[in-house]
């Protein structure tokens, strides 16, 4: 046995490490050594130190089975013991660190299935509470200039697909909920809230006659999801694009259906910049 400050060479150590395989302390000696560890004073990990560990881990796990026993004894071992990281809160620098690993990891179908499982029947953890003005205020600011790719759009639009809307044929008449939203977001509540510019009105030159000239020149097709007027059973709307209704000039009109131009109302800066590349390309 090696004296205090002396370390056990690499030979040593795998002696060591065959000699207790396939071994089992008994349930006194865990108790023994558990009363023994809590004695000691432990010094706090440094960097390095745990960055070694984390390395040790996942070379030693990668590619390993668990098997499902061995998951329901840690699951029940970790019962009720409270995480060493509640209350704590993340850096970051350990947020990217999280968001990079995860980066081009799909979670399958199979995991999906598993984790819809797992949560179906529990209550939501935000059931029931609100978010504060500041936390809500911090997931704006971190969602501004974010632009879905056509894939992303694509598959939120799956997603709906078949999905009732909670709001369909309520009224704010007949639903309580649907009065407060609609009065929780009325006028300046509103985050597109632009002084009223909404109600400004349009400009003299801005006639039926120049609206059906913009349509004859989009081939009466709106410019975002390419569905006719004749596939629509209606006339298409003509958007301004950089939303100043005075500004009647045919590069800042554009032809739009009725729920295309209802999602110009949000992200301004997003569309304008958007369809204005859109209609200089055409």
């Amino acid at each position: 046995m090696p004296r205090k400050g002396q370390k056990h060479t690499e030979e040593s150590k795998m002696k060591m490490r065959k000699a207790q395989l396939g071994k089992r302390a008994s349930a006194e000696t865990r108790k023994n050594m558990s009363v023994a560890q809590k004695k000691v004073k432990k010094k706090p990990l440094s960097e390095e130190t745990k960055r070694k560990i984390g390395l040790a881990n996942s070379v030693s796990l990668k590619g390993r089975i668990v098997p499902e026993e061995t998951k329901k004894k840690i699951s029940l071992a970790l019962k009720g013991r409270p995480s060493d990281k509640k209350g704590k809160p993340i850096s970051e620098e350990h947020r990217q660190k999280v968001i990079k690993a995860l980066i081009g990891h799909p979670v399958s179908e199979e995991t999906r299935k598993k984790i819809g499982n797992a949560n179906r029947g529990k209550v939501g953890w935000l059931k029931g509470k609100h978010r504060s003005d500041k936390t809500k205020l911090k997931i704006s600011n971190s969602r501004k200039g974010m632009v879905f790719t056509e894939d992303h759009k694509a598959n939120i639009s799956l997603g709906q697909m078949g999905k009732v809307a909670w709001n369909k044929g309520l009224s704010a008449e007949t639903d309580e909920r649907v009065r407060k939203y609609g009065e929780s977001i009325k006028g300046e509540k509103h985050p597109n809230w632009e002084g009223g510019k909404s109600f400004e009105p349009y400009g003299t030159d801005f006639d039926e006659k120049l609206r059906r000239k913009i349509r004859a020149r989009d081939n009466h097709t709106c410019q975002e999801c390419d569905f006719t007027e004749e596939q629509l059973g209606r006339r298409l709307s003509v958007h301004h694009i950089d939303y100043n209704k005075k500004n009647n000039n045919s590069e800042n009109l554009v032809s739009l259906c009725k729920s295309c131009h209802g999602q110009t109302n949000f992200k301004r800066k997003d569309w304008t910049k958007y369809l204005k590349k859109k209609v200089e390309n055409a």
